[in-house]
């Protein structure tokens, strides 16, 4: 059964991902079996995963460095 985008957010995440959030994951091949755009709505298949990238968030710089100027 297909799912609305939003509906199947939120029966996977708590709390679900803005809809922005979820328009670009359905848009860069996020959501695997790639959501369908009908109408004015993207729809999901209720099996559907997210599987994200391969990379991952850069290091964070030590805050305690400072730059020479």
């Amino acid at each position: 059964m297909m799912l609305k985008l939003k509906v199947w957010a939120e029966k996977n995440f708590c709390p679900p991902p803005h809809r922005n959030t979820l328009i670009t994951w359905a848009k860069c091949g996020r959501i695997y079996p790639m959501p369908v755009f009908i109408g004015n709505a993207y729809y999901v298949d209720e099996k559907a995963r997210y599987v994200g990238s391969e990379t991952s968030a850069p290091p964070r710089p030590d805050l305690r460095t400072r730059i020479a100027a």
